[in-house]
This record gives structure tokens, C-alpha cells and sequence, in this order.
């Protein structure tokens, strides 16, 4: 287990734009599984799941993504998100906020700690 695992994690940025939830048709999220090492989750519009692996204590590998396809009014925030799942993501957990980082350093997503719709 990690302390990702088994928690709604609901994006509030991504590449520093702030998510409105106005613009969105659903809540943007992500799940990471405890066990069998899924994630899925929420683009706003489409629905996203795939695996990935935490090695080195704060990298997350993802691997296998994929997502349904519904042609959506915000289709930034979606292709944005799905891109995350393309690249080796550095994480940094502060209490109830999720901080992704590109391999270079730079803060690609914020998430915090929500609640099941």
C-alpha cells in the first residue's frame, strides 16, 4: 500500500490553470488503487484508467492508460491530463494537497484530497 492509494484526489490546477469547476461537466479527479497497482479517474468529461508504479519513493511510472472518448465543451483540461499519464511523474504529498512534477522539476498538477461524488 501508499499513501496515494484509496483516496479522491481532485485536480485543482494543471500546468498552473487554475480548474473551475463551471467550465467542467464532471469534477476532474484521480483514484490510485491499493492493490492490484490501477489508477483511474475522471478528465472532467471522460473517464480515464490505466496502471502505474511508485519506485524510488516518489516517482510514479504510469503505464497502459487509456480513456473513453466524448467530445467534451473543455477538451484543454482533458488533453493536458491525459498527457501526465505519458511521462514519469515526480510526486510531493503535503498533508491533503498531491503535487505532480515533470522530470525537469516544474509543477505540472495540483490536487487535493476530496470527497467521492
Amino acid at each position: 500500500s501508499n499513501e496515494l492509494a484509496e483516496r479522491y484526489w481532485k485536480l485543482v490546477e494543471i500546468n498552473g490553470m487554475p480548474i473551475t469547476a463551471a467550465e467542467m461537466e464532471g469534477e476532474a479527479h484521480l483514484v490510485f488503487k491499493a492493490f492490484d497497482g490501477r489508477f483511474y479517474g475522471n478528465t472532467g468529461c471522460n473517464s480515464f484508467f490505466g496502471q502505474y508504479e511508485i519506485s524510488d519513493g516518489q516517482n510514479i511510472a504510469f503505464s497502459q492508460a487509456g480513456s473513453t472518448r466524448m467530445m467534451c465543451a473543455n477538451m484543454a483540461v482533458e488533453d493536458q491530463m491525459l498527457q501526465l499519464f505519458g511521462q514519469t511523474i515526480v510526486y510531493e504529498l503535503n498533508n491533503t494537497q498531491l503535487l505532480f512534477k515533470d522530470s525537469t522539476g516544474k509543477e505540472v498538477a495540483k490536487f487535493e484530497l476530496g470527497k467521492k461524488k
